[in-house]
């Protein structure tokens, strides 16, 4: 990255139409987030990167994970099963974007809310909050009051 970084920074002030008074921010940014990228980005593109290989304590390439957007997509099909079932359609039917909406999507979302609503007062069973937000859980019984 530190050899391409002069070819960066030239090749932004042309596209960007600057002057030499302007500093480039492209190669900045990527050094910047050297470190994060190196330790998401999949290892064979941090392999065409160049960029160093971050290893476990087993010396094994740190996998990326999408965990959350994974776990989201699994939540939306489980949703959309059971509504499906509930409603005597196959479960690999289809669904209109408004049935989607109004039966996955809105149905996830209104449980979000609930879980929210009890992690704020201590009371998920799913979620709590970062020690960074703990001055906003609010006690059981102001909850219900």
């Amino acid at each position: 990255m530190q050899s391409l970084r002069d070819d960066f920074d030239e090749k932004e002030v042309e596209l960007l139409q600057k002057n030499n008074t302007y500093k480039p921010q492209f190669s900045k940014y990527l050094e910047d987030k050297r470190e994060l990228i190196g330790k998401k980005m999949a290892l064979k593109y941090r392999r065409q990167a160049g960029l160093p290989k971050i290893n476990d304590a087993h010396g094994k390439p740190i996998r990326p994970y999408t965990n959350s957007s994974e776990a989201m997509n699994h939540v939306m099909s489980q949703t959309k099963v059971e509504y499906l079932r509930a409603n005597g359609r196959k479960q690999n039917g289809n669904l209109s974007k408004l049935e989607f909406t109004r039966h996955v999507f809105e149905e996830i979302h209104q449980g979000e809310q609930e879980e929210l609503k009890l992690a704020l007062c201590g009371l998920s069973e799913k979620y709590q909050l970062p020690n960074d937000a703990a001055h906003l859980l609010v006690p059981v019984e102001t909850w219900f009051d």
